[in-house]
């Protein structure tokens, strides 16, 4: 059976008591996987690595920062959707336009609209759902001429 583990200051870790808890497939009703059960000491000392973490981050600029976060963003293999959360607008569509999401939420998360089209990038799958993009997909079109005459 599968064991997860903490992720704490660059490795993985046990809770402070080792405690956890199956991981159970609904379709069959057996564990595949045991996951850990945190408690408040696990919680502090992530949340100390953080802050020590902090004191670096604090001191680099805003575009370094915003740097570092589009070079994670860029790393994920998934990109279905993404929220930016900016009281700047002109930042938020420049980093828009640099996420590769296929839908990008600006101070906001999960606004659906049947107007505007729905579907990941990279390995989130592909097509569009919603809207006319969406009909393309599952449209195929034919051209059948007839000539009815002499």
């Amino acid at each position: 059976m599968r064991s997860l583990r903490n992720f704490v200051d660059g490795k993985f870790t046990d809770t402070a008591d080792g405690a956890v808890s199956d991981i159970v497939d609904p379709s069959t009703g057996q564990p595949y996987a045991q996951a850990p059960v945190s408690d408040a000491a696990d919680v502090d000392a992530a949340l100390l690595v953080a802050a020590r973490a902090f004191e670096t981050w604090r001191d680099t600029t805003p575009a370094e920062r915003s740097l570092a976060l589009l070079k994670f963003a860029d790393a994920v293999k998934y990109g279905l959707a993404a929220s930016v959360w900016t009281r700047d607008h002109g930042r938020a569509m420049r980093v828009s336009r640099a996420l590769d999401f296929g839908a990008v939420w600006i101070n906001t998360h999960i606004p659906f609209v049947s107007e505007m089209p729905h579907g990941g990038f990279k390995h989130s799958g592909y097509g569009k759902d919603l809207s006319l993009y969406g009909f393309d997909d599952y449209t195929r079109i034919k051209h059948v001429m007839s000539y009815i005459g002499e």
